[in-house]
Protein backbone atom coordinates (compact mmCIF):
# COMPACT_ATOMS: atom_id res chain seq x y z
CA UNK A 1 0.00 0.00 0.00
CA UNK A 2 1.24 3.25 -1.00
CA UNK A 3 0.76 7.09 0.38
CA UNK A 4 -0.44 9.90 -1.57
CA UNK A 5 2.69 12.61 -2.57
CA UNK A 6 0.11 15.50 -1.35
CA UNK A 7 -1.97 14.62 1.68
CA UNK A 8 0.44 11.30 2.79
CA UNK A 9 -3.24 9.52 3.26
CA UNK A 10 -3.17 5.38 1.92
CA UNK A 11 -3.87 4.61 -1.35
CA UNK A 12 -4.74 1.53 -2.95
CA UNK A 13 -2.25 0.29 -5.83
CA UNK A 14 -3.10 1.16 -9.15
CA UNK A 15 -5.04 4.25 -8.02
CA UNK A 16 -4.68 6.88 -10.50
CA UNK A 17 -6.52 9.83 -7.88
CA UNK A 18 -5.87 9.89 -3.93
CA UNK A 19 -9.05 8.81 -2.15
CA UNK A 20 -8.72 11.67 0.43
CA UNK A 21 -8.19 14.41 -1.45
CA UNK A 22 -8.79 13.90 -5.00
CA UNK A 23 -5.29 14.97 -6.51
CA UNK A 24 -3.56 12.91 -8.86
CA UNK A 25 -0.98 9.96 -8.04
CA UNK A 26 0.61 9.97 -11.51
CA UNK A 27 1.38 13.07 -13.10
CA UNK A 28 -1.12 13.90 -16.58
CA UNK A 29 -3.82 12.42 -14.83
CA UNK A 30 -6.45 15.35 -14.15
CA UNK A 31 -8.22 16.19 -10.89
CA UNK A 32 -11.29 15.04 -9.60
CA UNK A 33 -14.37 17.12 -9.73
CA UNK A 34 -16.11 16.86 -6.16
CA UNK A 35 -17.87 20.17 -6.68
CA UNK A 36 -20.26 17.97 -8.96
CA UNK A 37 -21.47 16.32 -5.70
CA UNK A 38 -21.98 19.18 -3.68
CA UNK A 39 -24.06 20.52 -6.40
CA UNK A 40 -26.18 17.96 -6.91
CA UNK A 41 -26.61 17.95 -3.02
CA UNK A 42 -27.04 21.57 -2.67
CA UNK A 43 -29.50 21.08 -5.27
CA UNK A 44 -31.65 18.14 -3.70
CA UNK A 45 -31.77 20.12 0.02
CA UNK A 46 -33.23 22.77 -2.11
CA UNK A 47 -36.15 20.90 -3.52
CA UNK A 48 -36.34 19.25 -0.31
CA UNK A 49 -36.80 22.71 1.44
CA UNK A 50 -39.37 23.89 -1.42
CA UNK A 51 -41.24 21.27 -0.37
CA UNK A 52 -41.45 21.29 2.77
CA UNK A 53 -42.17 24.67 2.88
CA UNK A 54 -44.87 23.71 0.47
CA UNK A 55 -46.36 21.77 2.50
CA UNK A 56 -46.49 23.95 6.05
CA UNK A 57 -48.25 26.58 3.77
CA UNK A 58 -51.12 23.70 2.78
CA UNK A 59 -51.24 23.08 6.70
CA UNK A 60 -51.09 26.88 7.39
CA UNK A 61 -54.05 27.44 4.80
CA UNK A 62 -56.03 24.59 6.89
CA UNK A 63 -55.04 25.55 9.87
CA UNK A 64 -55.21 28.99 10.67
CA UNK A 65 -58.72 30.18 9.30
CA UNK A 66 -60.18 27.43 11.96
CA UNK A 67 -58.15 28.97 14.31
CA UNK A 68 -59.69 32.00 14.08
CA UNK A 69 -62.97 31.14 13.56
CA UNK A 70 -62.91 29.26 16.70
CA UNK A 71 -61.34 32.12 18.71
CA UNK A 72 -64.19 34.76 17.23
CA UNK A 73 -67.07 31.55 18.49
CA UNK A 74 -65.24 31.53 22.12
CA UNK A 75 -65.40 35.38 22.29
CA UNK A 76 -69.21 35.19 21.16
CA UNK A 77 -69.60 32.18 23.84
CA UNK A 78 -68.21 34.24 26.61
CA UNK A 79 -69.97 37.47 25.72
CA UNK A 80 -73.81 35.69 25.98
CA UNK A 81 -71.99 33.79 29.05
CA UNK A 82 -71.16 37.03 30.62
CA UNK A 83 -74.47 39.17 29.77
CA UNK A 84 -76.49 36.24 31.58
CA UNK A 85 -74.88 36.69 34.50
CA UNK A 86 -75.10 40.38 34.52
CA UNK A 87 -78.79 39.54 33.76
CA UNK A 88 -78.71 37.55 36.96
CA UNK A 89 -77.19 40.19 39.16
CA UNK A 90 -79.34 42.99 37.31
CA UNK A 91 -82.68 40.64 38.70
CA UNK A 92 -81.42 40.38 42.26
CA UNK A 93 -81.07 44.16 42.33
CA UNK A 94 -84.50 44.34 41.16
CA UNK A 95 -85.48 41.95 43.83
CA UNK A 96 -83.79 43.72 46.22
CA UNK A 97 -84.59 47.42 45.45
CA UNK A 98 -87.46 46.64 43.30
CA UNK A 99 -86.18 48.52 40.64
CA UNK A 100 -83.27 48.10 38.21
CA UNK A 101 -80.80 50.31 38.31
CA UNK A 102 -81.19 53.69 36.87
CA UNK A 103 -77.89 54.07 35.80
CA UNK A 104 -76.82 55.75 32.43
CA UNK A 105 -74.32 53.82 31.03
CA UNK A 106 -72.03 51.44 31.77
CA UNK A 107 -69.63 52.89 33.99
CA UNK A 108 -72.68 53.98 36.43
CA UNK A 109 -73.61 50.48 36.19
CA UNK A 110 -70.43 48.62 37.38
CA UNK A 111 -70.46 49.89 41.47
CA UNK A 112 -74.12 49.18 41.32
CA UNK A 113 -73.20 45.37 40.31
CA UNK A 114 -70.09 45.47 42.59
CA UNK A 115 -72.77 45.69 45.67
CA UNK A 116 -74.63 42.82 43.98
CA UNK A 117 -71.44 40.72 44.11
CA UNK A 118 -70.86 41.41 40.59
CA UNK A 119 -66.95 41.55 40.46
CA UNK A 120 -66.59 41.51 36.59
CA UNK A 121 -65.83 43.81 34.46
CA UNK A 122 -68.59 45.57 31.77
CA UNK A 123 -67.14 44.53 28.68
CA UNK A 124 -67.77 41.97 25.82
CA UNK A 125 -65.14 39.34 24.40
CA UNK A 126 -63.52 41.83 22.14
CA UNK A 127 -63.35 44.44 25.04
CA UNK A 128 -65.84 46.37 23.34
CA UNK A 129 -68.16 48.23 26.62
CA UNK A 130 -71.13 46.83 26.89
CA UNK A 131 -73.99 49.80 26.83
CA UNK A 132 -76.58 49.34 29.16
CA UNK A 133 -79.60 51.24 28.89
CA UNK A 134 -83.10 52.28 31.27
CA UNK A 135 -85.69 51.78 28.72
CA UNK A 136 -88.40 53.18 31.00
CA UNK A 137 -86.62 55.72 33.77
CA UNK A 138 -89.07 57.60 35.91
CA UNK A 139 -87.74 58.98 39.16
CA UNK A 140 -84.63 57.06 40.17
CA UNK A 141 -86.69 54.08 39.21
CA UNK A 142 -86.10 51.52 36.10
CA UNK A 143 -89.14 49.37 34.85
CA UNK A 144 -87.00 48.14 31.79
CA UNK A 145 -83.35 47.83 30.85
CA UNK A 146 -81.32 46.45 27.80
CA UNK A 147 -78.21 45.19 28.03
CA UNK A 148 -75.86 45.26 24.28
CA UNK A 149 -72.53 44.16 23.01
CA UNK A 150 -71.69 45.23 19.58
CA UNK A 151 -69.94 42.35 18.40
CA UNK A 152 -66.61 42.42 16.73
CA UNK A 153 -67.12 45.15 15.14
CA UNK A 154 -67.78 47.36 17.98
CA UNK A 155 -70.81 49.39 16.18
CA UNK A 156 -74.05 48.90 17.58
CA UNK A 157 -76.82 48.31 14.43
CA UNK A 158 -79.54 50.26 16.40
CA UNK A 159 -80.13 52.46 19.52
CA UNK A 160 -81.20 51.33 22.53
CA UNK A 161 -84.70 49.48 22.62
CA UNK A 162 -84.83 49.33 18.73
CA UNK A 163 -83.66 45.55 18.58
CA UNK A 164 -86.65 43.11 16.77
CA UNK A 165 -86.32 39.83 18.60
CA UNK A 166 -84.72 37.04 16.72
CA UNK A 167 -81.80 34.83 16.71
CA UNK A 168 -78.71 35.34 13.61
CA UNK A 169 -76.56 33.19 12.24
CA UNK A 170 -73.54 31.83 14.81
CA UNK A 171 -70.93 32.43 12.18
CA UNK A 172 -71.82 36.46 12.06
CA UNK A 173 -69.90 37.86 14.83
CA UNK A 174 -70.28 41.66 13.55
CA UNK A 175 -73.83 41.23 15.03
CA UNK A 176 -75.19 42.71 18.08
CA UNK A 177 -76.14 40.26 21.28
CA UNK A 178 -78.51 42.35 23.29
CA UNK A 179 -81.15 40.87 26.44
CA UNK A 180 -83.91 43.51 27.52
CA UNK A 181 -85.01 42.24 30.64
CA UNK A 182 -83.20 39.07 31.78
CA UNK A 183 -84.24 37.44 28.14
CA UNK A 184 -82.34 37.66 25.30
CA UNK A 185 -83.44 39.41 21.63
CA UNK A 186 -80.44 39.03 19.65
CA UNK A 187 -78.56 36.02 20.08
CA UNK A 188 -76.72 33.48 18.19
CA UNK A 189 -79.26 30.75 16.74
CA UNK A 190 -76.92 27.93 17.83
CA UNK A 191 -77.66 28.96 21.42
Amino acid sequence: MSQCPHCGAAVAPGAQLCGACGRPLVPGVPRSDKSLKWVVMIVAGAGCALVAIAVAGIVAALIIPNFLDALQKAKQKRTVGDLRTIATTLESYRQQNDTYPAARGAAELGPLLAGQGFPGKLKDGWQHELRYTCLSPAEARCASYELASPGRDGAYEHPPGGYTPGPFAPTDYDRDLVMRDGDFVRWPQAL
